[in-house]
């Protein structure tokens, strides 16, 4: 839940506040539109892409890719640079995030009890839809008292911090073992179901 906190904080600022700030001072908003399709068609190409190819690798080395390219990705984001390397970052998050959504929803999924699923799901999305309002006005704190380009580092900084956390704690070592995550609904044969 924390990682898709931080996917909705990170990303949400950077949607919604840094670039459209950038590219305003910029006097080309216009050009916003651009980075944020490049980001959407990423995501949209790795989310199928991920779908295809899923049993080709291990868990834990699609979480590992994809943790490690969104920080490409973002790092790119937070330096602000020219416009085709601002589409290539945004690109390269797109394309990196598609399959850490769907593995997140199935570790979640599959840890909790199926008595307690809603109201923990109910929860969890809750939290997210207050997660993005908290990070935008943070972030716009920041805009105001230091500058955009501060801000961008800043939530780069972030999401590397989250990055290297994401990395190395504990209960996401075992994506691939079978008792880390069973799976949430169990086989019941034709003969039992009736």
């Amino acid at each position: 839940m924390l990682i898709s906190f931080g996917v909705v904080m990170v990303m949400g600022s950077f949607q919604g506040l840094v670039l459209p700030v950038h590219f305003t001072a910029a006097n080309s908003p216009e050009l916003l539109g651009y980075v944020l399709s490049a980001m959407s068609a990423g995501m949209l190409a790795s989310s199928l892409g991920y779908a295809a190819l899923a049993h080709k690798l291990r868990l834990r080395t699609w979480y590992i890719l994809s943790l490690t390219g969104m920080a490409l990705g973002i790092l790119g984001l937070g330096l602000l640079p020219s416009l085709p390397l601002l589409i290539a970052s945004a690109l390269m998050l797109g394309l990196s995030a598609g399959p850490i959504s769907a593995l997140l929803g199935f570790f979640i999924f599959g840890r909790i009890p199926a008595e307690n699923r809603g109201s923990a799901l109910g929860t969890q999305n809750s939290l997210t839809l207050a997660a993005a309002p908290v990070a935008a006005f943070t972030t716009s704190l920041v805009v105001e008292g230091a500058g955009v380009s501060v801000a961008a580092l800043a939530l780069a900084g972030c999401w590397m911090l989250i990055t290297v956390w994401a990395l190395n704690t504990h209960s996401l070592e075992y994506l691939d073992d079978k008792e880390s995550h069973p799976d949430p609904i169990p086989f019941v044969p034709d003969a039992e179901r009736i």
